[in-house]
């Protein structure tokens, strides 16, 4: 696990929002893959005073130093194993935390864990108990172009669909289109309206991820298990259809929600279906379905059709 420049960036602007304090846990060590140059212009841009002087070696300023040079108080951390000096040591697909963990922490950083976790319900129902009421659980998790990276790639309408159905407040929800190169910039866009045009082949060959924010409320929980937006939106053209099972919509899933919900991000039947029909259309036209194809992936080259927050 480790964190690059933009990584960093997300953290201090998040912090810049609502200011960091208490206990943060991460998911493994961090390493940190920036300059101590770097580390400072980042923290100027945010116009963000650290609370621990950065050094000037960057082998000085670990993880445990940034943590609390962004406001923590205590920085600890979770492993399966304590090859790198974890604090704890534990496995997330067990179901259950070890004793004295529950509701610890102000903060639960993942910058790439979950996806190593092939127990994902028993993962997220962890992480979600580690975490006080009103604290934080932030993920920097892949999405597209990360074979064999891990077990999983997620698209963002998991982490919006769960934590919703869970009754969390969703804070911000972002895509990221970043490089292997870590000393280039990442887009980032705000996840929300309709994202559904690129759901297959809409993205072009960089790498994604998604940084994802959200506070533990009084009623959260961590157990629901969520029917995917896209199709719980959808409901109503299954009317009278018979489904495995039927479950209530969670009171207020779309509560405090800053990022659009999925509700928000699915596109309305009718247009889907006049866009399935032009595509089917344009098969039948060879020349100029390879021409609107050819001009998609150019129009790609340049980033995302959608609203972009930034270049970190």
């Amino acid at each position: 696990m480790g964190l690059a420049r933009g990584a960093v960036a997300l953290l201090l602007e998040e912090a810049a929002r609502k200011p960091f304090f208490g206990r943060i846990a991460t998911l493994g060590r961090q390493t940190l893959y920036l300059s101590s140059d770097d580390l400072q212009r980042q923290f100027r841009k945010f116009s963000f005073q650290p609370k621990e002087a950065i050094k000037s070696k960057i082998s000085e300023n670990d993880d445990e130093h940034l943590f609390r040079a962004m406001g923590f108080e205590a920085v600890e951390s979770l492993d399966y194993s304590d090859f790198e000096g974890a604090t704890h040591v534990v496995d997330l697909n067990k179901d259950g935390l070890p004793p004295g963990l529950d509701q610890k922490f102000d903060v639960l950083l993942d910058s790439g864990t979950l996806e190593h976790v092939f127990h994902i319900p028993n993962a997220l129902k962890n992480i979600v108990s580690l975490v006080k009421v009103g604290g934080r659980v932030i993920f920097l998790s892949p999405s597209s172009n990360h074979l064999d990276h891990g077990f999983y790639m997620f698209s963002p309408t998991f982490f919006v669909d769960f934590f919703s159905a869970n009754h969390f407040q969703i804070d911000k929800c972002y895509v990221v289109r970043y490089s292997p190169n870590l000393n280039d910039l990442w887009d980032v866009y705000e996840y929300g309206g309709d994202w559904r045009d690129l759901h297959i082949g809409g993205l072009d060959d960089k790498p994604y991820a998604i940084f994802f924010v959200a506070t533990r409320l009084p009623e959260s929980t961590g157990t629901v298990v969520p029917q995917q937006g896209y199709y719980a939106d959808t409901a109503p053209f299954y009317s009278g259809a018979r489904v495995a099972s039927e479950q209530p919509a969670a009171p207020g899933a779309q509560l405090r929600i800053n990022a659009s919900s999925s509700a928000a991000a699915a596109a309305p039947v009718a247009r889907q279906k006049a866009f399935a029909l032009a595509k089917a259309m344009l098969r039948h036209v060879p020349f100029a379905y390879r021409l609107a194809q050819r001009l998609n992936r150019r129009r790609r080259e340049g980033g995302l059709p959608k609203t972009l927050i930034g270049r970190y």
